[in-house]
C-alpha cells in the first residue's frame, strides 16, 4: 500500500524525527563494509502525480524536502528557509514569482537549502520574475500523470577517482515503474556541486516527507498525489564510467524493468558493496541504506503529523484513522517490491528418516508480489552449500505459499535457506535439520519404560552424556490419551540429542541407546519414537479403540485444538514423521495378541498410516526370558513363540531380534519400593536410589533403564550391519575349574559389565542331581577378570563329579514348572 493526499486538509506528513547530515562529506569514510572512501548521497522515491484542476492551478508543489521550520514550506524563488532537500514540479503558476512557460511543466526540479534565505547550492540557480536561470534538471524528459508511477532517484555522486580533490557532480532520474519503463537522467553540467552545500550545511535531510497543506496554500501537494517507498542512501549510486551518468542499469532494476535481476534499494546497495552488479563499464561503489520507509503503515513507519499546516509541536497520529489529508491506497511499485521476506513453516520433527534415499517437502509461505524463490541446503558447521544443492529454484510457487522437495545424504545438523530471486536480501533461515534412521517403538511399558516412563520422568538422573559426535532426537507424545476425559491437544516431547552434551530431560535408555548406536554408525544421525503405552494390548490398537480422547490409529494429521478430524496415537506419529520410519522395534509383553489376524491386522494398519515405508522391516524382541519375577508367567514361553510367529507372519521384513540384556541382574525379590518387580518396567529404575545408594536395582548401578537402552541401540545397529554384536551374555559352557570341583566356570558368550564396581547379584542355578531340582543356594558369583566368564565358588563341600547342571535365571520368571530353558 502506498500513501496518498486524500483532500486538500490541514495534514503534514513529517518525519519523527530530522536526519542530520554527516558533517563533511569530502573526507574518506568508513561505508559499505570499505574504508577510505569519498562518496556523495541519494534519495529515491516512487510517484504518481494526478490529474485535475488542483495540479493547474496551485503548482508550486513539494515533495521530500522542507523549507520553514514552521510551515514547511519551501518557496521557488529562494526565499524559504532551514531544511534543505525538496523535489518540485513545475507548470503553469498564477503565484508572484511570474509564470512558468508550458514547456517546462511536468519537468521535475530541485532545490537544496542551506537553513538561510539564500538560492539553493545545487546548482545555483535562481528566479528572477519568473525565468529560470541555470540548469535545474529540466532537461529531463516530462513524465505523465494519472495511472502511470515513476521511480525518482536523485543524488550527488563523487564521479572522479577517490582522493583528495573529488568532482562532484548533481544529478537526478527517473523511469516508468514496471516492463516499459525506460530510464532517463541528466548530469548537472554547468557547474560542480558547491562545495557549501556538502559541507557546509547544517539542517536536516528531507524534514517534510509528504504536505498536505490547505486548499488555498500557494504551496502544497495536490489531491490524489501519490507516494511510496522512500530511500536515503549515504554512498554512490553506480555510475555509468561510458556516459558519465546515473546507470541507467541499475534505475531499470528499481523500476522493474530491464532485463537483469529486479533490485530494491537494499539489494542495490548491497550488490555494489559485494562487486556483483552485472552492468557493463559500472563503478559499483559503496554505499550505506540509512533510511527506508515502505509507507505502507505510516504509524511504524516513524511518521509524525501536525495535524495543522503550521504545527505548534509534532503529534503521532495514526494516519489510518484520519477523515481526510492522508488516506492508504493501492501500491504503486513494482511487484517485486511488495515481497518481504519469505517464510519456512516449521516441521514438526525437523528430521528425515530415509537413511538419506528419500525425498521430503519442505514447505512454507510468501507475501504478494514475490515474483520467484530459491533454496539453498548448508551443513550447518561449515555453511559450506550442501554438494548439489546450491542456490536453485523452489519446485512450487503460487496462491501464497512455496515448497522445495530434496533427497539430502545422511548427515546433518544442515541449514535451509530461501531467499527472493530478484531481492537476496529478502531471505530466512532454518537450522537443525538431520537426516538419517527412524527407530519406532511399539509396544507397552516393558519397551514404554525402557526409553522413558513419561514427560514427567526424572530428568537425566543419571547425568549420561551424549557420545561426541551423535546427532538425533529423542520423540515421546505429551499425554499418550489426549487428556483423558477432556481433550487436550498433545505437543510432541522432543530431546535434541547433541554429542557432548547431557540432556536435562528424558531418561537413561533413549540416551544410551543412542550411544550404542553411535559407536557402531558414527555421525549417523538416529530419531528415537517412542510411541508404546504401559497397560495396552495390541487388539485394542488393531481395533482402534478409544484411549480417553484418542483413539489407537486414528487418521493421519496434527491433532486440533478439538481433535475433530479423529487423529490417533498412530495417526499423530504418523504425521510427525512424514510417514516415515526405518525400522519398527516391538516387544510387547505380557499383551501380544495370540490371534494371528489380529497380529495382522494390526501390522497392516501401521503400514497403511507409515505410507512411505511400505517395506521398514519389524525387529522383534521376543522375551526369552523377560525380567518379571514369580508368580507372574505373563512372560511365558507362551509369549515368545506369539512374538517368533509375528516375525514370521512378516515374511522377509520380520527379524528376530537377539537377546539383549545384560548380565548385571537385579535382587530377587526385589524391594517393594520398587512396586513392581523386574528391570523391564525399567521406568521404576530410572531413580538413582531406588533399593538404596549402591543397591544391585538401582540405576545407579545401571540395571534399569540404562541396560534396556544399551541393548535396544546394540539391537537396532545389528539389524543394518549384521557382523554387530548385539546379543546378551548367555551360557556357552560350564565346567569345574579343577579336580577340586570347588569353582564352576561359565563361558557367558561375550565380554558382560558391571557399573560402579557393582558384583552381579547371584541368578545363577545349580542342579546336583541331574536336574531334579535347583538351587542358587550355596556359592557366590563373580566375573573373571576378562568379564567373559561367570565364576560361582560353592561355600560348602565340593560339587559331586557327576549330575551336576547350570542354569542362568531359571527364575526369572520361570519357575521350573514352565519348563527347563537351559542353555
Amino acid at each position: 500500500m502506498a500513501i496518498r493526499v486524500a483532500t486538500q486538509g490541514a495534514t503534514q506528513l513529517q518525519l519523527a524525527a530530522g536526519i542530520a547530515k554527516p558533517a563533511d562529506f569530502t573526507a574518506a569514510r568508513s561505508i559499505g563494509g570499505a574504508g577510505g572512501q569519498i562518496m556523495g548521497y541519494w534519495y529515491a522515491f516512487m510517484l504518481r502525480l494526478p490529474t485535475g484542476a488542483a495540479w493547474e492551478t496551485n503548482l508550486r508543489r513539494f515533495l521530500l524536502g522542507g523549507g520553514s521550520t514552521t510551515t514547511g514550506i519551501i518557496t521557488e524563488n529562494g526565499t524559504g528557509t532551514s531544511n534543505d532537500i525538496a523535489a518540485v514540479w513545475l507548470g503553469s503558476d498564477i503565484s508572484s514569482t511570474g509564470t512558468f512557460s508550458g514547456a517546462l511543466r511536468l519537468r521535475p526540479r530541485l532545490l537544496w537549502r542551506t537553513g538561510s534565505n539564500n538560492s539553493g547550492y545545487f546548482p545555483t540557480g535562481s528566479f528572477t520574475s519568473g525565468v529560470l536561470i541555470d540548469n535545474d534538471l529540466t532537461a529531463l524528459p516530462a513524465i505523465t500523470r494519472g495511472s502511470d508511477a515513476w521511480l525518482f532517484v536523485i543524488g550527488v555522486s563523487n564521479t572522479a577517482a577517490q582522493g583528495d580533490s573529488p568532482v562532484w557532480r548533481g544529478w537526478g532520474a527517473h523511469c516508468r515503474i514496471g516492463a516499459g519503463g525506460t530510464p532517463a537522467s541528466q548530469v548537472i553540467a554547468t557547474a560542480p556541486v558547491n562545495n557549501n552545500w556538502l559541507i557546509s550545511t547544517t539542517t536536516q535531510l528531507m524534514r517534510n516527507v509528504f504536505m498536505a497543506a490547505s486548499a488555498t496554500a500557494t504551496s502544497n501537494t495536490p489531491v490524489d498525489t501519490t507516494v511510496e517507498h522512500v530511500g536515503l542512501v549515504q554512498g554512490d549510486f553506480p555510475w555509468d564510467t561510458l556516459n558519465n551518468r546515473p546507470h541507467h542499469d541499475a534505475i531499470a532494476a528499481l523500476a522493474g524493468a530491464g532485463s537483469n535481476p529486479l533490485l530494491t534499494y537494499a539489494s542495490l546497495v548491497a550488490a555494489q558493496n559485494a562487486g556483483s552488479l552485472p552492468y557493463a563499464n559500472c563503478r559499483q561503489g559503496r554505499g550505506d541504506l540509512t533510511h527506508h520507509w515502505t509507507l505502507t503503515d505510516l504509524t511504524s513507519a516513524g511518521l509524525t503529523s501536525s495535524g495543522s499546516a503550521v504545527p505548534a509541536t509534532f503529534v503521532a497520529t495514526d494516519y489510518n484513522s484520519l477523515s481526510g489529508g492522508l488516506a492508504n491506497t493501492a501500491t504503486i511499485a513494482p511487484l517485486h517490491w511488495q515481497g518481504g521476506a519469505p517464510a519456512i513453516t516449521e516441521p514438526a520433527v525437523k528430521f528425515h528418516g530415509g537413511r538419506g534415499a528419500l525425498p521430503f517437502t519442505i514447505a512454507g509461505t510468501y507475501q504478494a508480489g514475490t515474483i520467484a524463490l530459491q533454496r539453498r541446503w548448508e551443513v550447518e558447521a561449515t555453511g559450506a552449500a550442501v554438494p548439489g544443492f546450491d542456490w536453485e529454484a523452489v519446485d512450487v510457487l503460487g496462491g501464497g505459499t512455496w515448497s522445495t522437495t530434496d533427497t539430502l545424504p545422511v548427515g546433518g545438523p544442515y541449514r535451509l535457506r530461501v531467499r527472493d530471486t530478484n531481492d537476496v536480501n529478502r531471505a530466512v533461515a532454518m537450522v537443525d535439520f538431520l537426516v538419517g534412521t527412524v527407530m519406532l517403538a511399539h509396544g507397552q511399558s516393558g519397551m514404554a519404560q525402557g526409553l522413558s516412563y513419561s514427560t514427567s520422568d526424572p530428568a537425566n538422573g543419571l547425568g549420561i552424556t551424549v557420545a561426541a559426535g551423535a546427532q538425533g532426537i529423542f520423540l515421546a507424545g505429551s499425554n499418550n490419551d489426549a487428556g483423558g476425559a477432556s481433550y487436550q491437544k498433545p505437543v510432541p516431547a522432543i530431546t535434541r540429542l547433541i554429542g557432548g552434551q547431557t540432556p536435562s530431560g528424558r531418561s537413561a535408555g533413549g540416551l544410551l541407546l543412542m550411544n550404542e548406536w553411535q559407536a557402531r554408525f558414527p555421525g549417523h544421525p538416529l530419531l528415537i519414537a517412542n510411541m508404546a503405552i504401559g497397560g495396552t494390548d495390541m487388539a485394542d490398537w488393531a481395533a482402534n479403540a478409544s484411549i480417553g480422547q484418542w483413539t489407537y490409529l486414528g487418521t493421519v494429521g496434527e491433532p486440533g485444538l478439538a481433535n475433530a478430524g479423529g487423529v490417533g496415537r498412530v495417526g499423530h506419529y504418523a504425521w510427525m514423521l512424514r510417514g516415515i520410519v526405518d525400522c519398527h522395534a516391538i516387544m510387547w509383553t505380557p499383551n501380544m495378541s495370540a490371534v494371528q489376524a489380529t497380529r495382522t491386522a494390526y501390522a497392516d494398519a501401521i503400514d497403511a498410516r507409515f505410507v512411505n515405508s511400505p517395506q521398514a522391516p519389524w525387529l522383534v524382541l521376543p522375551p526369552w526370558r523377560g525380567h518379571r519375577s514369580p508368580p507372574d508367567g505373563s512372560s511365558t514361553i507362551t509369549k515368545r513363540a506369539q512374538h517368533v510367529d509375528f516375525v514370521a507372519e512378516r515374511g522377509s521384513r520380520g527379524i528376530l531380534g537377539p537377546y539383549w540384556p545384560d548380565i548385571v541382574m537385579d535382587g530377587n525379590p526385589q524391594p517393594a519400593t520398587t512396586g513392581d518387580q523386574g528391570s523391564l518396567h525399567s521406568a521404576y529404575h530410572s531413580n538413582a536410589t531406588v533399593g538404596g545408594a549402591g543397591s544391585p536395582v538401582s540405576d545407579q548401578n545401571q540395571v534399569g533403564q540404562a541396560r534396556i537402552g544399551r541393548g535396544l541401540g546394540r539391537a537396532l545397529a545389528w539389524v543394518f550391519d549384521r557382523t554387530i554384536k548385539a546379543h546378551g551374555p548367555r551360557v556357552l559352557a560350564a565346567w569345574f575349574r579343577d579336580g577340586a570341583r570347588a569353582v564352576i566356570e561359565v563361558e557367558l558368550g561375550r565380554q558382560v559389565r558391571t557399573l560402579n564396581g557393582a558384583g552381579i547379584s547371584n541368578q545363577f542355578w545349580v542342579s546336583s542331581d541331574g536336574g531334579a531340582s535347583f538351587s542358587k543356594a550355596g556359592f557366590t558369583v563373580a566375573l573373571s577378570a576378562d568379564a567373559t566368564r561367570a565364576v560361582l565358588t560353592s561355600t560348602g563341600a565340593p560339587w559331586p563329579e557327576a549330575g551336576v547342571r547350570v542354569d542362568y535365571a531359571r527364575a526369572w520368571p520361570f519357575g521350573p514348572a514352565d519348563g527347563d530353558l537351559d542353555e
